[in-house]
């Protein structure tokens, strides 16, 4: 979600893990210290962080498509909002994107988490129709 997000998609990177400095003092060596403290958090951590927010968009669609489809249809959309989807909206506004670059402001991921998963909710119960019975 932070690769390259000058333009309005970023660019794509298969694995997200650790910073060099981190991996580094890991290993013993402790002229990283400084480096990893200059971060004032873990690359790690912010990934797990991330995981949770995704995590709850994707349940804001689970609950407007419950009883409504398909397990495996429902998998493949989650599976397109969290990995397509949702990092590029997130990239928008975290880490430089052009929504962060206007002055937009999303206070503890309430615009980005609840709009992308409200709006994907709204567009999926529109192409599913309303429950029968």
């Amino acid at each position: 979600m932070y690769v390259d997000v000058g333009s309005l998609a970023g660019s794509f990177s298969l694995f997200y893990g650790p910073s060099a400095d981190e991996v580094a003092l890991l290993a013993g060596e402790e002229s990283a210290r400084d480096a990893v403290l200059a971060n004032n958090y873990s690359v790690m951590s912010d990934w797990f962080f991330q995981m949770v927010f995704v995590a709850t968009a994707a349940s804001i669609v689970s609950g407007a498509l419950a009883e409504r489809v398909k397990l495996w249809s429902f998998f493949l959309f989650t599976s397109i909002l969290t990995a397509i989807i949702y990092p590029i909206v997130g990239a928008w506004t975290w880490g430089g994107g052009w929504l962060d670059a206007l002055g937009f402001q999303d206070f503890a991921g309430s615009t980005i988490v609840h709009r992308t998963g409200g709006w994907a909710a709204l567009a999926r119960a529109i192409v599913v129709g309303p429950r029968l019975g």
